[in-house]
């Protein structure tokens, strides 16, 4: 504890009552607490701080999985990256939300410093709303607090969202259904089935008209470019030559999997008519999946036929994809 008395000037009493000066004018003694001191001269007195437990000292860091915000501490400043948005998508602010649009019923909206969340990823997903009138309802980029470490939430996009980012920036931006599409299609004569009871990939032109899809040499097999929603539709012509009854089937694959509601079959009575087998359905394919058309038939008399006049140009099997 250190005493410190403050002589000198005594002030003077007035008027006629009782005097409220005390000649031996006392002060408080001060006690230094953690991280500070005091230095006693004959006129002044310095208190000192040490450095420690002043405060806290916070750094912030990223969570999740996705594309971070948070950068590295400069100085007392804890700066973040800011948004930018592209192709469909828009963003606005309010006091304390964040609103990122994309095209219709694509509305995604931020409250910052909210950490009721659990989950450590927001997801972005093509058709969601998520309304941020209400800052309850709405997903918070703070995770939580982790000793002297503020968490922030990782982004990522999913449903036609894409998210890249750089030293400074975050960009957000919105694929619209013009992208990520693909049509391919067989011409010429019959292509006949060599094994019976197993499914095969039907080939179709090794060059197909596409965006953000890839086929391999021998035009069996197409790779997604972008996780998003697609319709999936193909049709082709079968026939058979002679003999019973036959039933070809079709179906769609993502990595060997089949897809729910893909398949089709088709009874074929007629010999030498060429029978439509179609279907159409909407199915999520994640970026870098394979998709597959496959066929199978019961009898090698099966085969795709031309159902034009003119069999060198008429297709006999295709397949369209295109973002839902």
């Amino acid at each position: 504890m250190t005493d410190i008395i403050l002589g000198g000037f005594i002030p003077p009493s007035i008027g006629t009552g009782t005097s409220l000066v005390n000649p031996q004018l006392g002060v408080k003694s001060l006690l230094a607490g953690t991280g500070v001191s005091f230095h006693v001269s004959s006129s002044t007195v310095t208190i000192s701080l040490s450095g420690t437990n002043i405060g806290e000292d916070n750094t912030s860091s990223n969570a999740g999985s996705g594309t971070g915000i948070a950068l590295a501490k400069i100085g007392v400043d804890l700066p973040f990256k800011s948004f930018i948005g592209l192709g469909t998508v828009s963003i606005s602010t309010s006091a304390d939300t964040l609103f990122f649009s994309g095209s219709a019923h694509t509305d995604i909206a931020f409250v910052s410093g909210l950490a009721t969340q659990n989950a450590t990823d927001i997801t972005f997903l093509s058709g969601n709303y998520i309304n941020g009138a209400n800052n309850l309802a709405s997903e918070g980029v703070f995770a939580a607090k982790t000793g002297n470490t503020l968490d922030f939430k990782g982004l990522v996009g999913a449903g036609g969202v894409a998210i890249t980012s750089d030293l400074t920036s975050i960009t957000i931006s919105g694929n619209d259904q013009q992208s990520g599409y693909l049509n391919a299609y067989r011409t010429g004569t019959a292509t006949e089935v060599l094994a019976i009871n197993t499914y095969y990939s039907v080939p179709f032109e090794s060059a197909p008209l596409s965006n953000g899809w890839t086929a391999n040499s021998s035009g069996t097999a197409f790779t997604a470019g972008a996780t998003a929603l697609y319709r999936i539709s193909y049709q082709a012509w079968a026939s058979k030559t002679g003999g019973q009854n036959v039933t070809p089937e079709m179906r769609v694959v993502l990595d060997g999997t089949e897809i729910a509601s893909s398949h089709t079959s088709e009874i074929i009575s007629v010999s030498n008519k060429a029978t439509k087998m179609d279907n159409s359905f909407v199915a999520l394919v994640n970026s870098g999946e394979v998709l597959e058309l496959k066929f199978l038939t019961s009898k090698l008399s099966t085969s795709f036929a031309s159902p034009g006049f003119n069999a060198s140009t008429s297709y006999t099997a295709s397949i369209s994809i295109n973002k839902a």
